[in-house]
């Protein structure tokens, strides 16, 4: 129904307490925009107020009038129900009734999208895919209402979070345990909303830490999802097998195990079997896709606390010729993805080593206490 397309009691309030309280506007031009309202007269008279603002000249009818006269907008019909209408101190719950309504009204349109695109463009279907998630994110990302917080809400809301890690008995562990206690010392865990690269060159063990990291959160019956984009799930699970059991994964390989080993590997598939454990071996894989599949599979198991990627270099963009930024687009869209999902992912990635003084860098990660680390090497299993 297109009553819950819109209120524009609500919009002519909001206008309203503009032109009778000019100083709402600072506040209100960082979450409103014009697109925002539903009547054209509405997004042209909010149009004005910015452009008057912009020029530094006052908010008020006589200029608004001035503005859009000279562009044949000015209504003066819904001026005058504007002027009407009796101005709010409180704008705050009429502002999210008008986004919540804005944002119906761009869902719709995204759909009607969707179908033009579909029926009418030659796209191959990848294509709409990545349009459809770029234009969602576009619109959730509009949605936001959020603004700056003042030093007192920072100071009240830091506060709790101490006294709630008070109340863990001062453990060191705050994030995501990463299996080793070393490392979990320096980082406190890997937090929510963290990218963690893990980066080091060809053969030196990256896919083995990642994997500890996993096989220590699947024991404690932690969701992880993982993202093979260079190894077929089977390997991956034998080498997870391999930890478990502490069998030679060469021996696995072969099926070459005695009776006790065949015992060990029989506990650990059924352990495994009940695992919270989801592996994604697509090899092909771009930041659109991996993006919409991460979100749905959260939102089909909310208890995945990790994300691991294997490798960053076989992931794609969005198809620039720039390989160097197109990486960078990935990590930014990572980034982004795990802070709206608040959890980590963790990304592997080739680092092309290089002599310097004699010492070559083996490893990195987001941090340099973790750099640090995981250089030492005197990593301890929890």
């Amino acid at each position: 129904m297109e009553e819950n397309l819109y209120n524009l009691a609500f919009e002519r309030s909001v206008l309203s307490s503009i032109i009778f309280e000019p100083s709402q506007f600072d506040d209100l031009e960082g979450i409103l925009n014009e697109q925002d309202f539903y009547l054209p007269a509405h997004q042209d008279i909010f149009a004005a107020m910015k452009m008057l603002v912009q020029k530094d000249e006052p908010i008020d009818e006589e200029f608004i009038k001035k503005e859009l006269s000279g562009k044949k907008r000015f209504d003066e019909g819904v001026m005058l129900e504007i002027l009407a209408c009796n101005p709010i101190s409180n704008t705050s719950a009429y502002v999210r009734e008008i986004k919540e309504k804005a944002l119906k009204r761009h869902l719709l349109t995204l759909t009607t999208e969707i179908k033009r695109v579909t029926m009418e463009e030659e796209l191959p279907g990848s294509q709409v895919v990545d349009l459809v998630e770029r234009k969602l994110y576009e619109i959730t990302q509009d949605a936001q209402t959020s603004d700056f917080k003042d030093a007192n809400t920072v100071a009240i809301e830091t506060m709790e979070y101490i006294q709630e890690m008070k109340k863990r008995g001062n453990s060191i562990l705050v994030g995501v345990d990463t299996g080793f206690a070393d490392l979990n010392k320096m980082t406190t865990g890997f937090g929510k909303g963290d990218l963690v690269i893990i980066a080091a060159r060809p053969a030196m063990g990256k896919t083995s830490l990642a994997l500890n990291m996993v096989e220590n959160l699947i024991s404690k019956n932690k969701g992880v999802a993982f993202f093979s984009l260079e190894m077929p799930a089977e390997q991956l699970m034998l080498r997870l097998l391999s930890i478990r059991t502490s069998i030679n994964l060469q021996k696995l390989r072969i099926g070459d195990l005695n009776d006790d080993e065949w015992s060990r590997l029989n506990d650990a598939v059924e352990q495994m079997q009940g695992s919270k454990l989801f592996v994604d071996d697509q090899g092909s894989l771009n930041i659109n896709q991996l993006r919409s599949r991460l979100r749905k599979l959260k939102s089909q198991h909310p208890e995945i606390e990790i994300a691991v990627i294997d490798y960053l270099q076989i992931m794609s963009g969005t198809g620039t010729r720039d390989r160097h930024l197109e990486v960078s687009e990935i990590s930014r869209g990572l980034k982004m993805l795990a802070r709206e999902l608040n959890m980590p992912i963790v990304a592997l990635s080739l680092h092309m080593w290089r002599k310097r003084k004699k010492r070559r860098k083996l490893l990195s990660v987001s941090s340099e206490t973790a750099r640090q680390a995981i250089l030492s090497c005197f990593f301890r299993k929890n």
